[in-house]
């Protein structure tokens, strides 16, 4: 009876421990980082003074911050939209946080990673753009980042 608990105790460890394995191996695949998840594409950002809504598909704490990141599975490299884009959740962000990420990730084609730096000229860019629709909205509208 022991030898035989034993070999079940045995078993379940090794089947725990391919578990394991497969789920690094997927998340990897998938382009996903190894931070704790905090949210995931739950989490709507909004900022009535920015004028900014967003809401990223995953938010993690990594290397020290919050770090949002932004899947798109189609693209074969990340466009400027796609900055922009992460430049208005980092902002927002901030805000709902207080503290500012370091950057962004956008996982493209494959699960490739591009990280987004965030950096006073991508701040002032994406307040630019939420300025300009404002404008051209009314001063009431948003700029929706989701």
């Amino acid at each position: 009876m022991r030898e035989q608990l034993l070999l079940v105790a045995l078993v379940l460890a090794f089947l725990g421990a391919l578990l394991l394995w497969w789920s690094a191996r997927a998340r990897e695949g998938m382009g996903l980082g190894s931070g704790e998840t905090i949210a995931l594409d739950n989490q709507e950002l909004v900022s009535e003074r920015l004028k900014l809504i967003g809401r990223p598909d995953r938010i993690v704490r990594e290397d020290g911050g919050l770090i949002p990141e932004e899947g798109k599975p189609s693209a074969k490299r990340v466009y400027p939209g796609h900055r922009l884009q992460l430049g208005a959740y980092l902002l927002l962000m901030e805000e709902e946080f207080g503290e500012r990420p370091p950057y962004g990730v956008v996982v493209i084609r494959d699960g490739e990673r591009g990280r987004v730096e965030n950096t006073e000229a991508l701040r002032e860019e994406v307040l630019a753009v939420a300025e300009k629709n404002s404008r051209a909205f009314g001063q009431n509208s948003t700029t929706r980042y989701a």
